[in-house]
């Protein structure tokens, strides 16, 4: 449950770091090339306190929560399937840090990130914190990068899906259906961390032992 304040105080709540996978399809591809589609891997928020999920392109970025377990610091934690976080209305890095050693605490301004925050949450905080189990959270990331280091350059078609994978146009609306089943797809981006070769080639070589 959520703690509220004055205008000039903070919001906190707990949180879980859920997401649901997420893959974006290009708007004019039919399945009829001989290349196969292209897809990004992204994992979207679900059930976290205060975000307003009204875009449907918000995104956890799986490198920023990788560093956030390894040190506290400052991080593009929440970002855009294209990989620009202002795209979705965040401006300032969150602030994540450690007060107890089973805890890690995520804070951010309200004021130049409002556009992704709920409107009555804006009204009445300076900021708002999130407050996750470390255990959980680890477990969490964990999933995600096995995910992205057991899928990555995997061929599969519409039917082959992980499960409960959503493949969605730019608007968020549901294709899967739309796809040929013969259609071949291939996952090779990693775009809500900005298309980076370097990022990408790290999360694959990733000890995931060591999330903890």
């Amino acid at each position: 449950m959520a703690n509220r304040a004055g205008r000039d105080d903070w919001v906190s709540a707990s949180a879980q770091l859920a997401w649901e996978g997420v893959s974006e399809t290009a708007g004019d591809w039919t399945g009829d090339d001989d290349q196969p589609l292209e897809l990004d891997i992204g994992f979207r928020p679900a059930g976290m306190p205060f975000l307003d999920m009204t875009d449907p392109a918000m995104r956890y970025s799986p490198t920023a929560l990788v560093a956030s377990l390894q040190e506290p610091g400052h991080y593009f934690c929440l970002s855009c399937s294209c990989g620009v976080a202002d795209d979705v209305g965040f401006f300032d890095l969150v602030e994540v840090s450690w007060p107890l050693q089973n805890e890690i605490v995520w804070s951010l301004l309200t004021g130049r990130n409002a556009d992704a925050l709920l409107p009555d949450v804006v009204a009445a905080a300076h900021g708002v914190q999130w407050r996750f189990d470390r255990a959980v959270y680890a477990k969490q990331v964990t999933k995600m990068i096995r995910l992205i280091q057991t899928r990555w350059e995997s061929v599969c078609q519409p039917g082959e899906l992980p499960e409960g994978w959503l493949l969605e146009d730019w608007n968020g609306r549901d294709v899967s259906g739309e796809l040929p089943e013969q259609c071949v797809m291939i996952f090779d981006i990693l775009s809500c961390d900005g298309g980076s070769v370097e990022a990408e080639q790290a999360l694959l070589d990733l000890d995931i032992s060591q999330l903890k």
